[in-house]
């Protein structure tokens, strides 16, 4: 066996093979998170007002890993964290079923998005999506959905570290609100 084929095989190889599949592993979850993002930054290419008229909407919860529970992280808890927010800004937040019946009303998508790599550390990203309805014009009142606003933005953490996970759904929800506030507040008389 030659020297070249017994180094590939030693500790200090396979450690530097772990740290490119973490850095590859972590660049796919952040292009993965903020390509969308990206592609759609400011809506729809041809888009006004978007946001006008929505009076209320409903949560959707998505991606939390059970592995978080323990430290505080839970779909509960971030619903519990965005519905307070968003209410303490004025925009009613309403059950689904209640969604479904109101016009007006729309889904904001939460998504809590994690990768843990192999040394412990948690890469997540936080994205918002808000779809609105688009009425199909039948006798069942039927609709689907067309995203129309979007926001994300990525960290890294200890698993210890969850603040990191409010701060950046702080950050996102505050983005949102201020978009939402701007095309409703500032169109009334």
């Amino acid at each position: 066996m030659s020297a070249a084929q017994t180094t590939c095989h030693t500790p200090d190889a396979r450690a530097g093979r772990n740290r490119i599949r973490t850095a590859v592993q972590s660049l796919m979850l952040c292009l993965a998170t903020l390509l969308p993002a990206l592609v759609s930054a400011g809506g729809p290419v041809f888009s006004h007002m978007t946001l006008n008229g929505i009076t209320g909407v409903t949560l959707s919860i998505e991606d939390v890993v059970p592995e978080l529970a323990p430290y505080g992280v839970t779909a509960a808890t971030i619903h519990a964290k965005a519905a307070q927010k968003l209410q303490s800004a004025g925009l009613p937040v309403i059950d689904k079923d209640a969604a479904v019946q109101d016009p007006a009303a729309a889904l904001l998508r939460v998504r809590i998005i994690t990768n843990r790599n192999a040394q412990g550390f948690y890469h997540f990203s936080v994205k918002l999506e808000l779809r609105k309805k688009i009425p199909l014009g039948n006798a069942a009142g039927g609709f689907i959905s067309q995203a129309i606003w979007s926001s994300a933005d990525n960290g890294v953490m200890l698993a210890s570290e969850t603040e990191k996970i409010d701060a950046l759904l702080d950050q996102q929800l505050s983005v949102f609100l201020s978009d939402y506030s701007a095309q409703n507040h500032a169109a009334q008389p």
